[in-house]
């Protein structure tokens, strides 16, 4: 597509998820797309827009990690040890919920870490 139709789908694209792209980086972007298909500009919104997703994913797997190492210290009363267990799961539950609730916006650092992404894919 040309630059102003780039524009338009990437427009579109970013309609769908809260984000904080400019004008100025649209144009950025529609330039640092030339070349793509709209389905490679689909691609591109799609792994930018995961970037606040994973990070939730990264916390959730770190939550866990620490839950396991609280199961994993062990105590003297075996229903001590049960209760912090599931406290500790609890507690990493309650704070997944939190974060996926309040995703941070999408931001150009994420469009960018998007573009390297795919041009380092479709080179390999």
């Amino acid at each position: 597509p040309k630059p102003r139709d780039r524009r338009k789908i990437l427009k579109k694209f970013l309609f769908d998820f809260e984000h904080t792209i400019s004008k100025c980086d649209l144009d950025d972007l529609t330039a640092a797309t030339e070349g793509w298909s709209g389905c490679d500009l689909e691609s591109l919104a799609r792994e930018a827009a995961m970037a606040p997703i994973r990070e939730c994913l990264k916390f959730a797997a770190a939550a866990r990690r620490k839950a396991r190492r609280v199961e994993q210290q062990g105590g003297t009363d075996p229903s001590e040890e049960a209760a912090r267990t599931e406290d500790s799961f609890e507690v990493a539950k309650q704070e997944m919920f939190e974060k996926i609730q309040s995703l941070r916006p999408v931001t150009i650092e994420d469009f960018q870490s998007a573009l390297d992404f795919l041009l380092y894919s479709s080179h390999n």
